[in-house]
């Protein structure tokens, strides 16, 4: 029997978020690790307010209830690459080594595709072809340095995974080590280790027993049926507002019409002055978001990041060396759009219409000095906005800011 890697690494984190502590200690070849997730709650208060955050942490994946620690989207907002660069720049550099160890096990298991590695430039995710790989090593020397730690239950567990966890942990290892040479002894080609989940297929049928109606005995006609009426979600949305669905992909409003009010012109000069009120997480954000504007659009020009040496480190943390750093020109423009967008009263409809809200920052573009030329403005103008855009949908409900309904942000997505 081999466990669900998925369900052990959503076990690690919960084990992590229960001990008394809320400290994980864990030793490898000689050398302690010590995760506190006490850093991990401080680094989502920091930026929990801000509409362009660095990493994918929410409310959920911080303080999940009992429901919540079961979905593996908020188990993969702590274990992501994002997270371990962040709270290496904000300064928790122990948490961060710690949550790296777990990452890159992480990823030497959830390979689900042939050319991983290629797709994503990183080599931990490359297929296994040979017994002697040696990731398979460092996955059994993690797999000892689990098996060292105490273990316990309750109060009686210090700085340790429970007991359960423990021994399920180290049977998942220990198994899927053994499998993988067995299969590649057999000649096969290669193993992809992230076929032996069932998170996938159970998250799916979920979905699908939800929409008949919650009951545990599901036929399969009316699986089929519940596939159907998850394409036509977003249809009956449309329809909802009116609008026949043969015309969803041209879809307007009054505000697409607008012409720029002066009212709205002045908050121009208010964005300006107000620029160094931007924290240096949302400039690192900000870089980062640059970068991608930069690598999609004009990928051929190769910028040095040594302008703005604080706001790039995030970028190269997460780099794996095909992501870009932008020009000073697009980063401050990207900066001082930024600024408008936040001070902007987006509870007021014609600040939730992605057209008008263009036509403001192109205006603003064209009265300020920036040297962008080479870029298509229209279009990196749109990619701006739906970063923004979608950052409002994230949103804690204690910011003063409206936090958009995310349905709604798809159904402006898709229409625009």
């Amino acid at each position: 029997m081999l466990h669900d890697p998925v369900h052990l690494f959503k076990s690690i984190r919960n084990n992590w978020l229960t001990e008394k502590t809320g400290t994980i200690h864990l030793t490898i070849n000689s050398q302690l690790f010590k995760g506190y997730w006490k850093d991990l709650v401080s680094l989502y208060e920091k930026e929990k307010n801000n509409v362009i955050k660095l990493t994918n942490l929410s409310y959920k994946a911080i303080h999940p209830g009992v429901i919540d620690r079961q979905n593996v989207t908020h188990m993969c907002a702590v274990v992501n690459e994002k997270t371990v660069a962040a709270l290496k720049i904000c300064d928790f550099k122990e948490t961060s080594e710690f949550l790296e160890r777990i990452l890159l096990i992480w990823s030497y298991l959830n390979i689900k595709q042939e050319g991983m590695d290629i797709r994503l430039n990183d080599p931990n995710r490359a297929s296994y072809k040979y017994v002697n790989d040696k990731r398979l090593q460092e996955i059994l020397t993690f797999a000892e340095a689990v098996a060292k730690m105490p273990g316990g239950k309750g109060w009686k567990r210090n700085k340790s995974f429970t007991s359960e966890t423990k021994i399920s942990l180290l049977n998942m290892l220990y198994g899927i080590v053994d499998l993988i040479r067995k299969l590649l002894n057999e000649d096969h080609q290669y193993v992809l280790p992230g076929i032996f989940q069932t998170d996938r297929l159970e998250g799916e049928f979920e979905i699908y027993r939800q929409l008949c109606g919650g009951s545990y005995h599901v036929s399969v006609e009316e699986v089929k049926n519940s596939l159907r009426l998850q394409r036509l979600k977003l249809f009956s949305k449309l329809d909802a507002m009116g609008v026949p669905i043969s015309q969803c992909s041209i879809i307007q409003s009054e505000c697409c019409q607008l012409d720029l009010n002066e009212d709205d012109i002045s908050y121009l000069d208010t964005s300006v002055s107000s620029i160094d009120a931007i924290s240096e997480e949302e400039n690192a954000a900000l870089y980062y978001i640059s970068g991608y504007v930069q690598h999609k659009f004009l990928p051929s020009i190769s910028v040095s990041g040594t302008f703005v040496t604080n706001a790039s480190e995030f970028t190269e943390l997460v780099s794996r060396g095909r992501l870009c750093h932008p020009t000073e020109d697009l980063f401050q423009y990207v900066r001082y759009a930024y600024s408008l967008f936040i001070l902007l009263p987006n509870a007021e409809m014609r600040f939730q219409c992605v057209r008008y809200i263009s036509k403001l920052f192109i205006y603003f573009y064209t009265a300020l000095p920036f040297d962008l030329q080479a870029l298509p403005i229209n279009t990196v103008v749109s990619t701006i906005l739906n970063c923004f855009f979608k950052g409002l949908t994230k949103l804690n409900e204690s910011s003063d800011k409206v936090s958009l309904n995310i349905e709604d942000r798809k159904v402006k997505k898709f229409c625009k």
